[in-house]
């Protein structure tokens, strides 16, 4: 097998990234973090092909990315410190554009962060709302949530050039869209809020910045 290539720029390409989910495909793709690889949540089939493709431990869940607070709740027990700091941290109409100094809008402004909630389906359902515009529309587009992970090999580090992603994972997926290089950031935050301030693993916002926006 060998993977259709788009480019990020292509006018379509949020939408036959959906398109190749629906009928149970793998997709690389870019985020706000680095490159990204991609299914349709409720594909059992396309999820265990992530684990076996990223030979990843079937134990480490995945994380999911939703397009807005309103799909977590389909599939969450969102409450409402989940909501402060979604309000807080996370991409949504009000809050995911930034404008720099030239005046250009910018989503990967907004620093990336992962919250576990309990599951209506699964014990555990981590999610965050991706402050890349084009892996955002392609959730809405899809209408439910991206499984999704970091596109490397478990114990790899993450790959933020297309040429890397090229090499590695070029027969592994169905899709891979061309964004060329990314530019490397750590990967997100993820914090459960079960019993206390939990950081599972610590990225670019800190245990302070979540504190602050709870309690503060």
């Amino acid at each position: 097998m060998k993977a259709e290539i788009i480019s990020a720029k292509d006018k379509n390409c949020a939408k036959i990234a959906a398109q190749f989910m629906e009928k149970g495909e793998i997709i690389i793709y870019p985020t706000e973090t680095s490159y990204g690889i991609g299914a349709d949540i409720e594909n059992k089939k396309a999820l265990q092909k992530i684990y076996e493709i990223k030979k990843r431990p079937i134990e480490k869940q995945l994380i999911y990315l939703v397009s807005s607070a309103a799909m977590a709740r389909k599939y969450a027990f969102i409450t409402a410190d989940h909501e402060k700091l979604i309000k807080a941290f996370m991409p949504n109409r009000q809050t995911h554009k930034r404008t720099d100094a030239k005046g250009v809008d910018s989503w990967a402004s907004v620093l990336p962060l992962t919250l576990v909630a309990k599951g209506k389906k699964t014990e555990e359902f981590a999610f965050r709302i991706s402050s890349n515009k084009l892996a955002n529309e392609i959730v809405s587009l899809l209408g439910k949530p991206i499984a999704s992970t970091s596109a490397n090999f478990t114990g790899d580090p993450p790959l933020y050039k297309i040429r890397d992603v090229f090499r590695h994972f070029q027969g592994q997926v169905s899709l891979i869209i061309d964004a060329g290089s990314l530019r490397q950031r750590r990967p997100s935050t993820v914090v459960d809020l079960f019993n206390s301030i939990n950081i599972r693993r610590e990225g670019s916002i800190t245990k302070q910045q979540i504190t602050k926006s709870l309690h503060g």
